[in-house]
């Protein structure tokens, strides 16, 4: 019963209400000598791999993110935690935890062992 019961569940999630599951993200298993990505499922190909390297490094050292995303988000989170407003301080909250959730994935991605 329980089975069925999760069953319905994740494919309520999925379907009905566009909900993100543990398989739609980029997960990484470390190795000894090589580490392997997974989305959806499927393992993610080494050129794939590659290029998304590229990508994270070319982003984290763009100005857009480190002058524009990075302290923009910082300011305003400041800005909205110092407010003392109801509610306020939670949703500051929310966007460093964002902000660091990003971070992670790109930081992740950027020591991703291609191997040979």
């Amino acid at each position: 019963m329980k089975w069925l019961s999760d069953t319905i569940l994740k494919w309520a999630m999925k379907h009905l209400f566009q909900g993100i599951s543990i398989d739609d993200i980029l997960l990484i298993k470390k190795g000894d000598r090589k580490d392997t990505a997974f989305m959806r499922g499927l393992e993610v190909p080494r050129e794939r791999m590659l290029k998304l390297k590229e990508e994270c490094e070319y982003f984290s050292n763009s100005l857009f993110w480190k002058e524009i995303c990075d302290k923009n988000i910082r300011y305003t989170a400041q800005e909205m935690g110092m407010a003392r407003k109801d509610g306020d301080l939670p949703l500051a909250q929310g966007m460093i935890l964002d902000l660091n959730v990003l971070k992670k994935a790109i930081q992740d991605i950027q020591n991703f062992n291609i191997g040979k």
